[in-house]
């Protein structure tokens, strides 16, 4: 992100404009012609604002942002640590809770992961020198309980019913479980208390911001079309 913080550590940064000018551009043009518009990974006050003020003026809308940036802030990358380089950056503490709050009130569809894996060899190298992305799928889901604080049924919302309501997946995911349906079906404990970082991940890089975190909230087991796919074993419980 550009400023003090970008400024202290001597890093090129990318400024709130350059999302902001775009989310304003998209919505003038999806008002003016009446599509359906999803935005991806908003992470500015600014931009949530004109969501909210987007879906007041009725504009058919549906919008995410990722569980880093309600989460991490540009401060973070005061370590010059690679696993805080993403896209879009991080950005400062009134941003990230502004993130959070959209999350809570609804203002946002979906919280994903922004799971971009890099290799060690394009993170192992300078700060500015690193490629963007991390590894975040294995923990994102744990954001919506804690620290952003969704009760259950929001926090559902936003891992499931959202976004299969924006994939137009909602005739096989995302919907009530009841008979009839597919049992396409993740078993979460909201209340499982447990350590982020490399050992807990389900992924061939290390790179994560949520090393060394502690989460509640964690995936236990998946099922596909009623097969267990997916089952936590004693060890991972």
């Amino acid at each position: 992100h550009e400023g003090p913080w970008s400024s202290l550590l001597g890093i090129a940064g990318i400024p709130a404009e350059a999302e902001e000018l775009g989310v304003g551009r998209a919505l003038a043009l999806a008002l003016r012609t009446g599509v359906r518009l999803h935005l991806r990974r908003l992470s500015t006050a600014a931009s949530l604002g004109m969501v909210a003020a987007a879906r007041r003026a009725g504009l058919d809308l549906t919008a995410e942002v990722t569980a880093a940036h309600a989460l991490f802030v540009d401060a973070d990358c005061a370590a010059f640590d690679p696993a805080f380089k993403l896209e879009p950056p991080l950005r400062p503490a009134a941003d990230r809770d502004a993130v959070a709050a959209a999350l809570r009130s609804g203002v946002v569809d979906a919280l994903v992961s922004g799971h971009v894996p890099a290799s060690a060899m394009a993170k192992n190298v300078p700060f500015a020198e690193a490629t963007f992305g991390a590894a975040t799928l294995p923990w994102y889901s744990a954001t919506a309980f804690s620290p952003v604080e969704c009760p259950p049924a929001r926090a559902v919302a936003l891992l499931a019913e959202g976004p299969a309501r924006i994939a137009d997946l909602t005739d096989r995911q995302g919907g009530p479980v009841v008979a009839g349906r597919p049992a396409n079906l993740t078993v979460f404990d909201p209340e499982a208390v447990w350590a982020a970082g490399p050992e807990t991940a389900v992924s061939r890089t290390a790179t994560t911001p949520f090393a060394g975190r502690t989460l509640r909230g964690r995936a236990r087991h998946t099922l596909v079309d009623g097969t267990a796919v997916v089952i936590c074993s004693e060890a991972q419980q």
